[in-house]
């Protein structure tokens, strides 16, 4: 009766506790800045890590002569378990390509490092800035990473629709949608 529907009311009007959200969002954000210390929040679950310092290290340390990274090539350096590579290649010649690759592998282990420390799974986006990292990200959810070579950038942003770049949105988005462009 009418207590049923007083109780109801007052769940309809009370907002949602986030703490069980932050306080995971703080054990796995802990995990992260253990292994890197370039890490930015974006939101709760969600942040941009760059890894440039450190993957120039690990490839400097290599000796890179006759070593390639490349999806599935018994001669090269293999890209992580769960990679996905946008357009299925990357230029064992390009300095680039072999920078990603070793970002990739950190992606990896902090990937891992969350699930073992936190039992939470995640999606990454390797690519040169954080735009094309977060629209690869998202191509390849939940659980993997993907990667963009730069030879991809275009094939990517593709199939990205112009209101999911910052800024394009709302009435801009609109008016551009209203030119033509998508």
């Amino acid at each position: 009766g009418e207590s049923a529907s007083n109780d109801e009311a007052i769940k309809n009007s009370q907002k949602v506790s986030l703490a069980r959200y932050r306080e995971a969002s703080a054990q796995v954000f802990k995990v992260i800045e253990s292994i890197v210390d370039r890490v930015e929040r974006a939101s709760i679950d969600e942040c941009f890590i760059d890894v440039t310092r450190l993957a120039n290290i690990r490839m400097s340390s290599r000796n890179r002569s006759n070593q390639a990274c490349a999806l599935g090539s018994e001669t090269a350096l293999l890209l992580p378990a769960n990679t996905v590579v946008i357009g299925d290649a990357v230029d064992p010649g390009s300095v680039h390509d072999q920078l990603l690759c070793e970002a990739a592998s950190i992606s990896s282990e902090i990937r891992s490092a969350v699930w073992r420390n936190c039992s939470f799974s995640c999606s990454a986006g390797i690519a040169t800035n954080k735009l094309l990292a977060k629209f690869a990200s998202a191509e390849n959810k939940p659980n993997m990473q993907t990667v963009c070579p730069h030879s991809a950038v275009t094939s990517l942003l593709d199939r990205v629709p112009l209101r999911r770049l910052r800024g394009c949105g709302g009435k801009l988005g609109d008016a551009v949608e209203a030119l033509g462009a998508v």
